[in-house]
């Protein structure tokens, strides 16, 4: 295999850092130029919360251009201690389609709940996307961002049967708080686009 050819799979660490984000942003950034998308591999909600913000960070710099949809599967991963891991894949690429006008809002929680909550909520934001519509999850914090990046995998799962592609747009938002302060977020669209 050529040089040029190689793939280039961008494996996300779990750093606190709040830079790190930033420079995998960059990362990013530059194989979109290179090749038109990228991949990422994350493990656990530290790292899988790190690479959605990343994919903000450049969803926010390609505004106006392209907007930036990430294709989501479930991959076996091995981890050094402890027991083994499920990781998220992403390969990042244009959405190539138009957005819905009309979108369901949810709040998703990071707080610890019952089990099997990803999986509801998928089936939660699958059924408006069946209907044609769009779902906006706000998400503050890691396990929140984490929870929703699952539903949206599994959802895809769900709406797929209908003829329909997912389509899951990270990006920036903010809350204003009654003290005056906004507090930053990030909010996924899921959307269905038809299988052609």
């Amino acid at each position: 295999m050529a040089e040029d050819d190689e793939e280039v799979i961008l494996k996300i660490k779990s750093k606190k850092d709040s830079g790190y984000a930033k420079s995998v942003a960059g990362a990013m950034s530059w194989q979109l130029r290179e090749k038109g998308f990228f991949k990422v591999r994350a493990v656990k909600a530290d790292a899988v919360n790190t690479a959605v913000k990343a994919i903000a960070i450049v969803n926010q710099r390609v505004a106006g251009v392209v907007t930036l949809s990430m294709d989501l599967v479930f991959a076996h991963a091995q981890v050094t201690t402890g027991p083994e891991a499920t990781a998220v894949a992403m390969t990042v690429s244009d959405a190539d389609c138009e957005r819905p006008t009309d979108f369901i809002e949810y709040k998703v929680s990071g707080k610890p709940e019952e089990e099997n909550i990803a999986s509801k909520l998928a089936g939660a934001i699958a059924a408006p996307v069946r209907d044609g519509k769009g779902v906006k999850m706000r998400c503050i914090g890691p396990s929140a961002v984490y929870r929703a990046v699952l539903a949206c995998t599994i959802a895809k799962g769900y709406i797929y049967p209908n003829g329909l592609e997912a389509i899951v747009v990270p990006t920036w938002d903010s809350i204003q708080q009654p003290a005056g302060n906004p507090i930053s977020l990030i909010q996924i669209e899921f959307w269905g686009k038809k299988l052609s």
